[in-house]
């Protein structure tokens, strides 16, 4: 919709306001005088003026991002502007190497995006499991599948038999570490593009050798103030075990007149004779005479009732306006081995201003991680799926009150094996970890026309990690010493405790040329990066603090000696790229890189004599 009044004069002022269909200000939209290189953008409002440079121009030209282009003939000093909602100017465009938005059709390698709405569709807890099955050539592999939800990424498969096979991760335009994926809130994400080709990370140098992960998080609305909230509850229960048999119980030996196995109440191994659902003891008397009397029989659900079921929650609270978006998540899993929690709290901030040819874009973000599990999840494992078919091993956890679910009690009394019952095995080894995670960045860009900008751009993580690992101790009792085959070793108090700090810290200068000339395309991008990758930690531990309920390095029995890290890294590079196209389907790409890399200097400094390339 325009309106205005006709006037004839050259060089003079147009102004008005820019609103969407609905009749709200599009803040920032771009008001661009006929085929020329002059234009504004309008404000937070959406109000514009420019002056006009050219005589004879009849046209001005209004786009803004997720709105359809229009070019409308002057007719007046005042024009007003209704922009409609595009929904397919989004796909047009990829998150290309070092932030960059491009037109899709004018990059010469694949380059695969994901979208908010397909990344979240599941809830999930981190983006790598939002990510997964989502883009061929991009493999997620679950390292464990406990609370913690550690993956491992690779793209393009396996390149290094020895060396790091995993893409580099790059958050609103700054690489950082891969492992800080896991700490960014899935609903913060407006996109996600992943880089799989050489072609495509070339830039990045050795560190785009396995591809890229590019993030994209929300900005503020172009519309009214919007604000989010849901929740989410998500249950996990163990889906299956290995096939076991089922015919046999507890025991080892076989009877030679029969050739079947023979029934032993203190063995673990499964080859005893057929289950036939009479009435045994199992394990041996108590020092009261308590005895534990079960069917012989197979139970198709004992070994999986040793688990709990898992339950996540997550809540989260977002509010968007113009040029703003505020975000809170929490999240919190309990999982299935029992005792095993985590929880994940974070608060995501952006803010950005855009005057004449000046935007400025400040993002903060920041995450604190708990988490409370088991030590050692494989031996615990190994406890149940070793135990014979018969057992119903959700009656056995109870070990600090029943007699038969204690170390002392439980059935089989031969194994050293710091424990025997999974039940205390996962109790008495545990581990809790605090995390805070910091990320933020600060971007200045200059737009000098419409072929040529600036970019400078600061920022960073800060990683705070806290780990204390503890074993409890246990002492037998007189009577569990006499029985038969005893547990011969004590188990003594042992204590690891560790503190890290890490930062890493990049600077980057860009300046980027991009213009079509008819069916020819040329760009170029010419930057500078500096990062300083730094850490330090202490750690302290002792593996015999005694037979102690207080677990504390001061117990100590032997010498404790700290272990201190410190480490400093430095990495300066000079780049360049260069492209061409004809018609957007013939392309040709060249890439420069010059690196400073202080791993590879003697002292850790940089000097023109030790510099690799």
């Amino acid at each position: 919709m325009f309106s205005g009044i006709l006037v004839f004069a050259q060089n003079r002022t147009i102004s008005g306001q820019v609103r969407n269909a609905q009749g709200d200000p599009v803040p920032f939209a771009t008001v661009t005088e006929g085929t020329t290189n002059n234009s504004v953008a309008s404000d937070a409002s959406g109000n514009y003026s420019i002056q006009l440079k050219t005589a004879g121009t009849t046209t001005l030209t209004v786009s803004a991002t997720n709105y359809t282009t229009q070019t409308a003939r002057i007719s007046g000093n005042t024009m007003n502007v209704s922009l409609a909602s595009s929904t397919t100017e989004l796909t047009a465009v990829v998150v290309t190497g070092l932030g960059r938005v491009r037109q899709k059709g004018s990059v010469g390698y694949a380059a695969t995006s994901v979208g908010p709405k397909e990344l979240t569709q599941a809830t999930p807890v981190n983006i790598a499991n939002g990510l997964t099955a989502k883009v061929s050539g991009l493999n997620i592999t679950s390292v464990n599948s406990g609370v913690l939800g550690n993956v491992r990424i690779t793209l393009r498969n396996i390149r290094s038999l020895t060396g790091n096979n995993q893409p580099m991760l790059i958050l609103d335009g700054l690489p950082i570490a891969l492992g800080y994926l896991s700490s960014i809130n899935p609903n913060d994400i407006a996109d996600i593009t992943i880089l799989k080709s050489a072609a495509s990370t070339a830039i990045y140098g050795p560190d785009g050798v396995n591809g890229a992960i590019v993030v994209t998080t929300k900005r503020g609305s172009s519309a009214r103030p919007v604000i989010t909230v849901s929740h989410s509850t998500q249950l996990e229960e163990i889906a299956y075990l290995p096939d076991f048999q089922t015919r046999y119980g507890g025991g080892y030996n076989q009877d030679p007149n029969t050739g079947e196995g023979t029934f032993e109440a203190i063995e673990q191994q499964s080859w005893g004779d057929p289950f036939d659902g009479s009435i045994r003891q199992f394990g041996q008397t108590g020092p009261n005479g308590e005895k534990l009397i079960m069917p012989y029989s197979y139970n198709p659900n004992g070994r999986k009732n040793f688990f709990d079921k898992g339950v996540t929650n997550q809540s989260d609270i977002s509010y968007s306006a113009q040029g703003f978006y505020l975000s809170a998540q929490n999240v919190s899993i309990k999982g299935t081995v029992p005792g095993d929690i985590r929880d994940r709290r974070s608060l995501t901030m952006r803010a950005e201003k855009e005057l004449n040819k000046f935007r400025a874009v400040f993002n903060v973000r920041y995450t604190n991680t708990k988490f409370n599990v088991t030590t050692q999840p494989t031996t615990v494992y190994y406890g149940v799926t070793g135990s014979p078919g018969n057992y119903d091993l959700g009656a056995f956890k109870n070990w600090q009150n029943d007699y038969f679910s204690s170390p002392d009690g439980y059935y089989t009394t031969y194994l050293d094996n710091n424990g025997k019952t999974p039940a205390f095995f996962k109790d008495n080894n545990r581990q809790e970890t605090k995390t805070d995670d910091i990320f933020g960045n600060v971007e200045l860009n200059y737009k000098a026309s419409q072929a040529v900008n600036f970019i400078f751009r600061v920022g960073g993580t800060v990683t705070n990690d806290r780990t204390r690992s503890t074993r409890g101790s246990y002492v037998r009792s007189a009577f569990a010493r006499t029985l038969r085959d005893p547990m011969t070793i004590d188990i003594t108090a042992a204590l690891a405790e560790s503190n890290s700090y890490s930062n890493r810290l990049t600077t980057e200068f860009l300046a980027n040329y991009d213009k079509r000339f008819g069916q020819f395309g040329a760009s170029a991008t010419a930057g500078y990066s500096y990062r300083v990758i730094g850490g330090r930690g202490l750690q302290v531990s002792s593996n015999n603090l005694g037979f102690t309920n207080f677990i504390s390095i001061v117990n100590r029995q032997d010498d404790v000696a700290p272990v201190a890290t410190v480490s400093q890294q430095k990495l300066e590079r000079f780049f360049g790229r260069v492209g061409f196209d004809w018609d957007q389907t013939v392309f040709l790409e060249g890439t420069l890189s010059r690196d400073r890399d202080s791993r590879f200097v003697p002292k850790g400094e940089f000097t023109n004599d030790n510099i690799t390339s």
